[in-house]
């Protein structure tokens, strides 16, 4: 995925849709990049510099700027769906995330916050929320049934917690202190396990 319509920045997130047909970029250049990757070309261009992902199919995308917007898109109408901003000015935003099949977007409203949104239905559905000032990552299992998102505290001490998508609280699965913060999470495609890793060598798995 080189050549003039790449980007001109540090790649900082890749994904691929379900289908194996389309991947996404983000870049500090400040876009996001939908590929086609049967012919290595850019099919659109999109604004978003910190995290993307892809619906199954590859027709919906969700991207985020570093701190203050996301966005949700329909690729093949090039339409704006949904956009998210940071408010009363809390510049925190995190990550999102799009269920495999598209129906679900969850967004890192702030740093303590998370939102369940019903692509559909264009509602919010869930939330999901904690102590914490950050939250870099977020993802969907690959039933859509739980989601697994990954804080930071005010003392930057991390984890995880998995997230019942039908029941709002989630359960606790890893925690490390002295500042052992947890860095990579990710979850079994039934959601029945999570992996983390943390920071001098820090790893568990939990049912």
């Amino acid at each position: 995925l080189k050549g003039p319509a790449g980007h001109t920045e540090v790649v900082v997130s890749v994904a691929f849709s379900g289908n194996g047909k389309r991947a996404i970029t983000s870049s500090l250049d400040g876009t996001s990049k939908v590929w086609d990757l049967e012919s290595g070309t850019v099919v659109w261009t999109l604004p978003g510099k910190h995290c993307a992902a892809l619906s199954f199919d590859g027709r919906l995308a969700i991207t985020t700027s570093l701190n203050d917007r996301t966005w949700l898109y329909d690729v093949e109408s090039r339409t704006n769906l949904r956009r998210w901003e940071a408010s009363d000015g809390d510049y925190n935003m995190g990550c999102a995330a799009l269920s495999p099949d598209g129906t679900r977007a969850i967004v890192a409203l702030r740093g303590d916050l998370a939102e369940l949104w019903d692509v559909n239905a264009r509602k919010t559905v869930g939330y999901w929320q904690h102590d914490s000032i950050h939250i870099p990552r977020v993802m969907f299992s690959g039933d859509g049934q739980r989601a697994i998102v990954q804080i930071t505290t005010e003392s930057y001490n991390g984890a995880a917690y998995v997230w019942d998508l039908k029941g709002g609280w989630g359960v606790k699965i890893a925690r490390h202190f002295n500042h052992n913060r947890v860095r990579a999470v990710n979850l079994s495609p039934a959601g029945d396990l999570a992996i983390t890793a943390a920071e001098q060598g820090g790893a568990g798995v939990s049912l």
